[in-house]
């Protein structure tokens, strides 16, 4: 047995410049696509529904908003003007928690060692504080209760 400290494995972590490309594209794909899921739902024409028409969903208030509900949701889902662009804004909004994920792991993987001996501040006297947990380290907000 050996009294040697083990080797640390090199850690891989691509570079920033992909980060920022990576969050311009998501940005992208929120920005571009807004517009078209808007216009898409603004001239969207519903076919009409016959069950709207029916007695018992006339009569009850509750069951006639709950059916023109759902038939408005399943009608603009079936609309390609719509559901392509949501697609993508959908994809957008997945791949960003993915990438804010990635990120938080490489600052832990970076800067947690480097934090390891600091300690979450005390309480301020007469002031309260909100914590936010970015990653590793907390960043204390004060202010007055």
């Amino acid at each position: 047995m050996s009294s040697s400290p083990p080797e640390e494995l090199p850690i891989d972590r691509p570079p920033a410049i992909n980060y920022v490309l990576s969050f311009i594209l998501v940005g992208l794909a929120w920005g571009l696509t807004t517009p078209f899921i808007r216009r898409a739902a603004r001239t969207h024409k519903p076919a009409p529904h016959p069950l709207l028409d029916s007695p018992a969903v006339k009569q009850s208030w509750l069951r006639s908003r709950l059916y023109a509900a759902f038939f408005s949701v399943l009608d603009l889902l079936r609309n390609p003007r719509y559901a392509v662009p949501l697609v993508l804004n959908l994809t957008g909004s997945v791949w960003f928690f993915l990438l804010i994920g990635k990120a938080g792991e490489s600052l832990q993987k970076t800067h947690a060692p480097c934090m390891s001996h600091l300690e979450p501040p005390k309480k301020a006297s007469g002031l309260s504080q909100i914590s936010l947990w970015a990653s590793p380290p907390l960043i204390p907000i004060p202010f007055h209760a």
